[in-house]
């Protein structure tokens, strides 16, 4: 509401003040719903969900650099006692004065997000976003992939089905489950099933069962 309250009317930097507060820890525990309200408001066009989004994929850290006016004098550092990587600040140039540039940490939700949102309103460049998400952590680019899994049909055929085969092989369990909700969408349920009984973790061992029972009950329902 606040962030609406200050950009809702067009006023500038919409878009330095989505990404700093996406990127503060105290929004750790809910950075998607974040972000999905931010991209959802209407306040950012085309443009500035791209550009927010290229940001998020640059890395697992990122630089902000502080408006020009805000270095009319010379900067004070204070050294705080429990500082955070993100509240670092670097100053480059003369001592008087010169840019602040602040670090700031990129959750995987926003590589999610970021991912998702360049091949939904991009789909003809979903190589080089996948390629900007390999460059990431293995954090990174697991949440990274996800997010293009998240918007599968938005791609050609070929590249869909090359990403649903990286999915599913993917190392985190988190990741290989959304490639099987990807393909039982577009093999149905049975195919999704078969692979994911066989799967290393529990988990999606589980859901494939859970999967498999709803499908036995529907078709028992729809037998009587």
């Amino acid at each position: 509401m606040l962030w609406r309250h200050h950009h809702g009317d067009g006023q500038p930097g919409a878009g330095d003040t989505a990404l700093l507060l996406c990127t503060d820890m105290r929004w750790r525990r809910a950075t998607a719903g974040l972000i999905a309200a931010i991209a959802g408001s209407g306040v950012l066009d085309e443009a500035g969900l791209t550009e927010l989004a290229t940001r998020f994929l640059e890395g697992t850290t990122i630089i902000w650099t502080a408006p020009l006016s805000w270095s009319d004098g010379e900067w004070v550092t204070i050294q705080l006692g429990d500082q955070t990587a993100e509240d670092t600040a670097e100053i480059s140039g003369d001592d008087a004065g010169g840019p602040l540039n602040f670090v700031r940490q990129v959750p995987p939700p926003l590589h999610r997000w970021a991912a998702a949102q360049l091949v939904r309103l991009h789909p003809g460049e979903w190589a080089d976003v996948w390629e900007c998400a390999q460059r990431l952590d293995a954090a990174g680019t697991g949440a990274a992939l996800a997010g293009m899994l998240d918007v599968l049909g938005a791609l050609s055929e070929p590249a869909a089905s090359g990403l649903l085969a990286i999915g599913l092989g993917w190392p985190r369990g988190s990741v290989r489950r959304t490639a099987l909700e990807r393909l039982a969408e577009r093999e149905g349920p049975d195919a999704a099933c078969r692979l994911a009984a066989l799967d290393p973790d529990a988990k999606i061992r589980e859901w494939a069962g859970k999967l498999a029972r709803s499908r036995s009950a529907v078709a028992s329902t729809s037998t009587s």
